[in-house]
C-alpha cells in the first residue's frame, strides 16, 4: 500500500469567527480555499469556503523512523478551526492499523501525535483572538478522524470489499480480530461505501475512513469528511452550550413564578432567552446550509454516508429540539411579562377610581 494517511482534528472555538478580520491578522499566510473537484459536481454545489493557512513541514521521530509531516489548518466562519497533519505511507494493508494513534518524539517525551496538534490549535486561536465574535461558550472536545488515502494497492478493490471485506471491516472498527467479527456486524461496517470507478473506493467509519484513488485526486473527499467532522463538533458544542442556557432558563423562571415573582423582572429573563435564541438560530442554519447537496452527485452520497456514521442529523435534532424548548421558555416569560402588565394597568386604574371617589367624598363633607 502506498499513499498517505491525514490526521484530521477539528476543534470548535466557542465562537463565530470573522474570516476578513483574521485574513488581515494572518496577513498573507492566509488564503480562501480554492478546491478543485475531481468528479462532475453541480453547479450550484454550496460547500464552505474556510481561510487555509499552510506551515513549513515538520520532522519527527516516531516509531517508523524519522517522520516527515505536512501541516496545514483550515479556519472556518461558523467557529472551527481544522487542523491536518498529514504523512506518507508505505506498507502492506495488514500495518496500515498502526499508523492511528502514532506517537512522535516531542521535547524529550513520546506523545501522541494529537498533542502537537492541541499545542497548534492553542498558538492559532491565540492569535485570532480579536476576530470572535457572538461567543457562545467555551469549547467542547476535538474530534478526530483518521483517513488512509491509497493511491497504490496490493490488494484489488474488489478483493476489499469481498473475500478481504472482513479485514476491511476490523481495519475499519479498530479490532485485530476479524474473522470473530459477525456477518451483520461486517455488513454494518460497510454499509456505506462508495466507489465512482472500477479502481477506486470510499468507506467512511467514525473514526477511520479508508480511501482508495489511484489518480491521487482526493481532496475533495478529504474535505468532505473533514466539514462532516467540523458541523460534529459544532453541533456538540451548541448542544453543551443550550444545556447550560437551558438550566440557568429553568432557575429564572423558577424565580419569575415564585411566591416573590412579583419582585422578579421578566423582562431581563425575556430578553436574555431571545437573544441566544436569535444568535443560535442563526449560526445553527447557518451549519445546516453548509453541505446543501441536490441530486445524487457523489460528493452528496459520501457526505450522506459521513453524516449518516457521525450520527450529524441526530445532533441537529437534539439542538433543534433544545433551541424549540427555548422558544417555548421565551414565550413564557413573555406571557408572564404581559400578564404582570395587564396587572399593574388594572391595579393603576383601580387606584386611580379610588382616588376619584375619595377626591369626591372629601369636596362633598366640606
Amino acid at each position: 500500500m502506498k499513499g498517505e494517511v491525514a490526521y484530521l482534528y477539528v476543534y470548535d472555538t466557542g465562537a463565530e469567527l470573522n474570516l476578513d478580520k483574521i485574513e488581515r491578522v494572518l496577513d498573507k499566510r492566509a488564503q480562501v480555499m480554492k478546491l478543485a473537484y475531481a468528479r462532475a459536481v453541480p453547479r450550484y454545489i454550496d460547500l464552505p469556503k474556510p481561510l487555509t493557512v499552510k506551515f513549513s513541514p515538520v520532522m519527527f521521530e516516531t516509531i517508523k523512523g524519522p517522520t516527515r509531516f505536512d501541516v496545514s489548518a483550515k479556519i472556518f466562519s461558523v467557529g472551527a478551526i481544522s487542523i491536518s497533519i498529514r504523512t506518507e505511507v508505505s506498507c502492506r494493508f495488514e500495518d496500515l492499523a498502526s499508523y492511528d494513534g502514532l506517537y512522535i518524539r516531542l521535547n524529550g517525551d513520546d506523545v501522541p501525535l494529537s498533542d502537537y496538534a492541541n499545542d497548534l490549535y492553542k498558538k492559532i486561536s491565540e492569535s485570532i483572538r480579536e476576530a470572535r465574535e457572538q461567543s457562545y461558550g467555551p469549547s467542547s472536545e476535538p474530534t478526530m478522524h483518521t483517513v488512509f488515502c491509497i493511491t497504490e494497492t496490493e490488494v484489488p478493490v474488489s478483493d476489499l470489499m469481498g473475500r478481504r471485506k472482513k479485514e476491511l471491516a476490523a481495519f475499519l472498527e479498530k479490532t485485530d480480530n476479524p474473522e470473530k467479527l459477525s456477518d451483520n456486524e461486517v455488513s454494518d461496517i460497510l454499509r456505506y461505501w462508495y466507489s465512482y470507478y472500477g479502481d477506486d473506493l470510499i468507506v467512511v467509519e467514525w473514526e477511520r475512513a479508508f480511501v482508495v484513488e489511484p489518480s491521487g485526486k482526493y481532496e475533495d473527499v478529504l474535505f468532505i469528511i473533514e466539514t462532516s467532522n467540523m458541523q460534529l463538533v459544532e453541533l456538540i458544542a451548541y448542544d453543551d452550550y443550550l444545556d447550560k442556557v437551558l438550566d440557568k432558563a429553568y432557575d429564572d423562571m423558577g424565580k419569575v413564578f415564585s411566591r416573590r415573582g412579583i419582585l422578579y423582572s421578566a423582562r431581563a429573563t425575556m430578553r436574555e432567552l431571545s437573544e441566544i435564541r436569535i444568535d443560535l438560530t442563526e449560526i445553527t442554519e447557518e451549519l445546516a446550509n453548509i453541505t446543501k447537496f441536490f441530486g445524487d452527485w457523489y460528493l452528496a452520497k459520501i457526505y450522506m454516508s459521513c453524516s449518516k456514521k457521525l450520527h450529524i442529523d441526530d445532533w441537529y435534532k437534539t439542538v433543534q429540539d433544545k433551541l424549540e424548548t427555548l422558544s417555548k421558555l421565551y414565550a413564557m416569560a413573555n406571557d408572564e411579562n404581559d400578564s404582570r402588565r395587564m396587572f399593574i394597568l388594572e391595579l393603576i386604574v383601580t387606584l386611580m377610581f379610588v382616588v376619584d371617589i375619595v377626591v369626591l367624598l372629601f369636596i362633598e363633607l366640606r
